[in-house]
């Protein structure tokens, strides 16, 4: 990456001139119209929230197409959805709990090399 880009440049409109602010807009409504009709209203990036209510994954090509940026919120312990939404156009994911999500999964492969061991 280039080093005169910063971080929250890749989530600015690129047409916007004011750099103080990057407006966002959450988005609800699973609905790929809707989706179209939020990003040419000028949004900076769409937050679609998948684990408080439901988002179409064809929502998230139609952001990407707007050349607007999307955020997408996942459903809790469902790591499955991150490598499909990123391949879609999604610039983040946002895991919810990942704490409790990094525990869950380190004391599952614990379990796992504990199960595969031989004893002598």
């Amino acid at each position: 990456m280039d080093e005169s880009i910063s971080k929250s440049s890749l989530l600015r409109n690129p047409g916007r001139q004011d750099s103080s602010t990057v407006p966002a807009i959450w988005q609800q409504i699973p609905v790929p119209m809707v989706s179209r009709f939020l990003a040419q209203m000028g949004w900076d990036w769409l937050i679609l929230d998948g684990q408080h209510g439901c988002f179409n994954y064809e929502c998230i090509h139609t952001i990407r197409i707007a050349g607007v940026s999307s955020l997408v919120r996942i459903t809790i312990g469902n790591s499955s959805e991150v490598e499909r939404i990123l391949d879609l156009g999604a610039l983040v994911v946002i895991v919810p709990f990942l704490d409790k999500f990094v525990a869950r999964e380190l004391s599952l492969r614990s379990r796992l090399r504990t199960a595969t061991k031989t004893r002598g």
